[in-house]
């Protein structure tokens, strides 16, 4: 629940510098929404921080400061999650930043750890491996081959009427061109159908 995309959108535009002119109570939408990722940034918990902006607004309703809350995290990105990628963003700007300042003093010895921690931040040391992606492996039916001289052997066992894997063992060859002209399920042992 946030306040609608229009608001989110001028609030947007007039962040990036583009010519909108915010009115009174879209400007005052604003400095909610920055008290409140203030806040966010400090709690990282919404409740919290709609606690704290009731203090700060206590004429605005407790509804209003949840969707203020809400709005600020589409606003200027959610604090609340911790983010592999967003740290390394920012510990890549960081590095770029500690570089161009070692380049306008023009020092040397702290440019090169300034390069090689934006080589280890990157991973540009270590040769890049396409990583597989779980998921497609499991919606991937398997693809099972197998040999046409095994697979004769397995037609001419079953053909026999019953299965047997330790022929395989005792005969070093099977006449695999011998096949039964159907599959004849294995004869029912006279003992089982007595004692039932």
């Amino acid at each position: 629940m946030s306040h609608s995309a229009y608001t989110i959108n001028r609030i947007r535009q007039y962040y990036l510098g583009e010519e909108v002119i915010l009115n009174e109570d879209e400007a005052n939408i604003l400095k909610r929404w920055e008290e409140a990722f203030t806040f966010l940034r400090d709690t990282k918990s919404i409740p919290e921080t709609v606690a704290l902006l009731r203090r700060r607004f206590p004429d605005i309703s407790k509804r209003t400061l949840f969707k203020d809350a809400n709005s600020s995290l589409q606003l200027f990105g959610d604090v609340i999650k911790y983010s592999k990628e967003a740290m390394r963003n920012m510990a890549n700007d960081y590095a770029l930043d500690y570089l161009n300042r070692c380049k306008t003093l023009n020092d040397r010895n702290n440019e090169k750890s300034a390069i090689a921690m934006l080589i280890k931040i990157n991973r540009l040391d270590k040769d890049e491996v396409e990583e597989m992606d779980p998921a497609s492996m499991i919606l991937e039916a398997p693809r099972i081959e197998i040999p046409e001289h095994v697979s004769s052997m397995i037609y001419a066992l079953i053909g026999n009427g019953a299965v047997n894997l330790m022929q395989l063992r005792e005969k070093a060859t099977l006449n695999l061109n011998e096949r039964a002209p159907e599959v004849q399920p294995a004869a029912a042992v006279a003992s089982d159908s007595a004692s039932a």
